[in-house]
């Protein structure tokens, strides 16, 4: 390959053959061309691939063969690119970006990740502390996630990522974390409201008068008067 071409040119070169799961794309020694990788998921897409051997890519025709199939961490190199140490939960549907560039956008992510499986959500976002980009990628499978995080150390726009495992985010509007359950819904078993507070009654019912008592307890005594009692005072 000569030098101009990027990732996303080998993609769209390649993309038509089949699934991507990794691009490799490295400089050559003399600095004025670049050589790599490419794996796919399925090997009739490297069938249809090796077709392509001299097709003209920025100006210089590609040439290509077959290699030899290795780990993903095998076609990388520094620590950073270690896979995470970390083991998928269960549940897990969300993988953790770190290291995105400054110009980084859900377009960019989306086209990196894309080939990891299909994408429920992405969530840009930014250090309070020293402004470094990261986002959070939510997967429909837990198979995404799996594919996703092996794309640490996988460069984007120039800049080197990291990619972990995330906590899955919650997608129940009715219900936002932090705030407390209505009065009198959704008390644990045995367990009654505040001191003070009244529960509220099922939708439909009409709420019970304070000298009828609480269901389940004694009514409170009357006066001669059928009023209540006074509260007792405390000390002065």
């Amino acid at each position: 390959l000569s030098i101009d071409p990027t990732e996303q040119d080998i993609i769209d070169l390649f993309e038509p053959c089949g699934k991507i799961e990794m691009i490799c794309l490295k400089v050559n020694q003399l600095r004025n061309g670049h050589f790599g990788h490419v794996k796919f998921f399925d090997t009739e897409a490297v069938d249809k691939a090796t077709e392509l051997a001299g097709t003209i890519l920025k100006g210089v025709p590609i040439r290509m063969d077959f290699a030899e199939d290795k780990p993903l961490e095998a076609y990388r190199s520094g620590k950073d690119a270690k896979p995470p140490v970390t083991t998928r939960p269960s549940d897990c549907q969300t993988v953790w970006i770190g290291g995105l560039p400054d110009d980084a956008t859900e377009d960019s992510i989306r086209r990196l990740f894309d080939r990891c499986g299909e994408i429920r959500e992405i969530r840009l976002d930014a250090s309070k502390r020293s402004g470094a980009r990261f986002c959070h990628v939510e997967f429909v499978t837990g198979e995404g996630v799996d594919r996703a995080v092996r794309l640490s150390g996988e460069t984007l726009a120039g800049s080197k990522i990291r990619v972990d495992y995330a906590e899955n985010r919650r997608h129940d509007a009715q219900r936002k974390v932090g705030m407390p359950p209505p009065m009198g819904m959704d008390f644990p078993p045995g367990m009654m409201p505040p001191p003070g507070m009244m529960p509220m009654p099922p939708p439909g019912m009409m709420p019970m008068p304070p000298h009828m008592g609480m269901p389940g307890m004694p009514p409170p005594p009357f006066g001669p008067n059928g009023e209540l009692p006074p509260l007792p005072r405390g000390p002065p």
